[in-house]
């Protein structure tokens, strides 16, 4: 591999420089002084003279590598006001005249190396972006932050024709918009003694375009969904259609859609509400019998995003208001099944309003989605330390009528607690 690297006369830079010699790499490094880097080029290091603020330089570097690393930088603790520009072209303009000339090049990947700050005293440890510090005398276990953006929902591009035939580019850029998921959670650990543990996260959860999404509602044998209809003098209309559940199983049609969603929906069918999930979660471990150590689950999510619901009798609209973010999970354990003998006891209860969570990408194996409330009690028994026999019993029911919260429930409609009983048997290999 060819790689260019700047600031290979410094100390982590050059380091990483002997590192890519020693596993036979092909270096090239950029120093403003070749007379003061010959120790390099002892080592087989091709030398390019110039800075930071010398494009051609850089341009002639890159020619042909595969790689960067970018570890020149001004570096210099509480400088006076006077020093701040030329800091600020080194480490500013610099970094962004190193990507463009990376760009320019087509390399392939741009390693930028900031500070040794951020990881602190590894105690020798080599490590990467993934490396979360530990604190070994402290009640402060684990501290990590995580970022991330996930593709959430792939859709194929689109060509939206105007009434005339041309093609309509918004609408087009509209309809083959994908959906993303961008997030980002704090989590951290506390240990005050050997016996108690305290886990502590929180998340918040954005979803992108869900306006986009085409909910799908189960009416018996009917799915309902959302259509726009293109007029031919011009316009559109937005209306819902009902269409055989066997049409979609059978193959007989491929319209993407999602699978059934329990959110609210507006007049035309779209989801009512955008999605930014604030997620806050506890776990509390208390280890003061090995036999039956309790472990207490906390789950709050909150959206806040959440809009008025948009419906309509005959002609005229209504606009209803919505209150329905928030959702609960709290979860008590008391024993183990590592043993043979050991025994294990659990509660659940949750409570999830219709709207606290994105159903159609929600999956629950205890009943619906959102806009209900449940109880789990849970028992388990291992036979052997490999066979664990599990007795699991749910009692679900709609949190706000039969229908929901935005739909009036007709007269002598029953919501009836649903009740599950569930065996299950447990092999460890």
């Amino acid at each position: 591999m060819k790689v260019f690297v700047t600031g290979a006369t410094g100390f982590v830079a050059g380091t990483v420089t002997l590192q890519l010699l020693a596993r036979g790499d092909e270096v090239r490094a950029l120093v403003r002084d070749a007379s003061r880097a010959q120790t390099l080029a002892r080592a087989g290091v091709d030398l390019f003279t110039g800075d930071l603020s010398d494009g051609a330089a850089l341009h002639r570097g890159m020619a042909g590598v595969d790689a960067v690393v970018h570890g020149a930088a001004m570096y210099e603790v509480g400088i006076p006001p006077s020093r701040r520009p030329a800091m600020f072209a080194a480490n500013v303009t610099g970094t962004e005249r190193v990507l463009e000339a990376a760009l320019d090049a087509g390399v392939r990947r741009v390693a930028y190396i900031s500070t040794v700050a951020v990881f602190g005293n590894t105690q020798g440890q080599v490590v990467d972006e993934s490396y979360t510090r530990t604190f070994k005398k402290s009640t402060l276990k684990d501290l990590t932050f995580v970022a991330w953006q996930l593709p959430m929902l792939e859709r194929n591009s689109a060509f939206v024709r105007n009434a005339n035939g041309t093609v309509n580019v918004e609408e087009s850029r509209r309809g083959g918009r994908d959906l993303a998921l961008y997030g980002g959670q704090l989590r951290t650990r506390f240990e005050p003694s050997s016996k108690v543990a305290l886990n502590l996260s929180i998340s918040d959860l954005y979803f992108f375009g869900t306006q986009l999404i085409s909910p799908v509602q189960v009416f018996g044998s009917l799915l309902q969904l959302p259509v726009i209809i293109s007029l031919p003098g011009g316009g559109t209309v937005t209306s819902q259609a009902l269409i055989p559940r066997d049409l979609l199983v059978g193959g007989n049609g491929n319209l993407g859609l999602t699978i059934a969603s329990n959110n609210a929906t507006n007049r035309d069918g779209r989801l009512s509400s955008g999605f930014n999930l604030v997620d806050m979660i506890a776990r509390l471990e208390l280890r003061h019998s090995n036999r039956f150590p309790v472990t207490l689950i906390a789950n709050f999510v909150t959206n806040t995003q959440t809009h008025d619901v948009v419906t309509a009798v005959g002609t005229t609209q209504i606009v209803l208001p919505n209150h329905e973010n928030n959702g609960l999970w709290v979860e008590a354990q008391v024993g183990q099944t590592r043993e043979k003998g050991n025994m294990q006891f659990g509660y659940t209860f949750m409570r999830i309003e219709k709207d606290a969570v994105l159903t159609p990408f929600n999956f629950s194996d205890v009943t619906q989605q959102s806009d209900m409330r449940g109880h789990r009690f849970l028992f388990a028994y291992a036979a052997d330390p490999r066979v664990v026999f599990t007795v699991t019993g749910i009692i679900t029911e709609r949190l706000r009528g039969l229908l929901g919260p935005f739909v009036p429930t007709p007269p002598g409609s029953l919501n009836r607690p649903t009740k599950r009983l569930q065996l299950d048997t447990t092999i460890r290999f």
